[in-house]
């Protein structure tokens, strides 16, 4: 199997879209909206271009397959240190087969600094995949029901 992960096209955006809204997905998203073409094309065309500096999106492939999407959004921490907080989704026809372990591993390759999960207490996979990875829970929030992960790199 090949896998490659590379950053995504203009072309790409009904794939992105498609998976954003994808009710599996939906559910583990903080606004879980679905979002209307228009303004993901804009979105698209902003990490493209870099419009949206702060903001890397990559789709991993597998065999030429398009499989899952992660993405990086580098915000820059009260204590000074930026974080690069990860979100990420595989199509759901491929869940369950740890690809989300690799497109992460492929993902941070190289790359130092900090990186950050916020999962939803309820996202067990998603969890235990991040602690697979490396990531160690560095917070609880039992207001929101969310959990932070954190790997330094």
């Amino acid at each position: 199997m090949k896998f490659e992960l590379r950053k995504i096209l203009e072309a790409d955006w009904e794939l992105l879209l498609r998976w954003r809204n994808d009710i599996n997905t939906r559910r583990w998203f903080y606004d879980d909206n679905i979002l209307d073409e228009k303004s993901h094309i804009e979105y698209v065309k902003k990490v493209v271009n870099r419009t949206y500096a702060h903001i890397d999106q990559y789709i991993l492939f597998i065999d030429d397959k398009p499989v899952g999407t992660i993405k990086s959004v580098n915000k820059e921490d009260l204590c000074i240190q930026p974080k690069n907080y990860l979100s990420y989704t595989i199509d759901n026809q491929f869940r369950g087969k740890n690809l989300s372990v690799i497109m992460i591993q492929l993902f941070l390759y190289n790359k130092t600094g900090k990186f950050v999960c916020e999962i939803k207490e309820s996202n067990i996979p998603s969890i235990k995949m991040v602690k697979r990875v490396g990531f160690k829970l560095q917070n609880i929030d039992t207001n929101k029901n969310i959990l932070t992960y954190i790997i330094n790199k």
